[in-house]
């Protein structure tokens, strides 16, 4: 997670699209459930976790966080607790599987060298994702974003190339899998905003003087403790209405 003392950069700017269009999505499960509001809103909130998986491939390191993990458990004990039952963990352990994947290459000085072969097997068990939340797919994301990291170690036609092709592979499987619910020209669409920025995604300082600074320092918190952020507003809601995860 991102630390406060730096500036205020681009990361921070993708970090809070991305919540927005989570609020975006969970506002659709969980406050205006009507079949019309959900068409709309789930569709637009489709854009939120390729952002989150991104990154998760793009981090300056992929250490092992406690502290995620800790937010990962919370919000499932939480679940279960309220509910008596999980239908999928949530998307924090699958940002921990792909961190963990790519710290292990990390601390043994190596580099994932054959990302086609890992598209491959992350697209054959596709069927993880009614385990974890976005399974292996949600890896291609990662995988994405790890390429954007390390593009120095790749050809850039096959960066460029494969991580098209692993974007639009994530994408056709959330439009199918959440269709007819969600309008799939507007997910479509997001998604494809989504992943343009993140091809072309590096961290830079957004100066944005005409902020004042103790709003760029609430945005910066607000990035820093997105996790936070994610578990407490998802038990809220569960709270409050009563809808288990995407239960609608």
């Amino acid at each position: 997670m991102a630390s406060t003392q730096r500036a205020f950069d681009t990361w921070d700017v993708l970090k809070l699209v991305a919540l927005l269009l989570m609020f975006v999505d969970h506002a659709g499960n969980y406050v205006f459930t009507s079949d019309h509001d959900q068409y709309y809103l789930r569709a637009i909130g489709r854009g939120a976790a390729p952002i989150f998986l991104f990154l998760a491939g793009y981090a300056k390191s992929y250490r092992f966080s406690w502290e995620l993990l800790g937010l990962a458990v919370a919000l499932t004990v939480f679940e279960w607790w309220f509910f008596w039952r999980i239908d999928t963990v949530n998307i924090l352990f699958s940002i921990l599987v792909s961190r963990a994947i790519f710290n292990w290459f990390e601390s043994r000085g190596r580099i994932i060298r054959r990302p086609i072969e890992w598209y491959v097997a992350a697209t054959a068990l596709f069927v993880l994702a009614a385990v974890v939340d976005y399974g292996s797919l949600g890896f291609l994301l990662a995988l994405a974003g790890y390429m954007r990291r390390h593009k120095e170690a790749y050809h850039p036609a096959l960066r460029k190339g494969l991580s098209v092709v692993m974007l639009a592979t994530f994408g056709a499987f959330q439009i199918q899998f959440f269709a007819p619910a969600i309008s799939p020209p507007i997910s479509a669409g997001v998604m494809g905003a989504v992943f343009l920025w993140c091809m072309c995604f590096e961290v830079r300082e957004v100066r944005a003087r005409w902020l004042p600074k103790v709003v760029r320092y609430v945005l910066k918190l607000l990035s820093r403790y997105s996790g936070y952020i994610y578990v407490a507003h998802l038990m809220m809601l569960m709270w409050l209405t009563g809808v288990a995860p995407y239960s609608n």
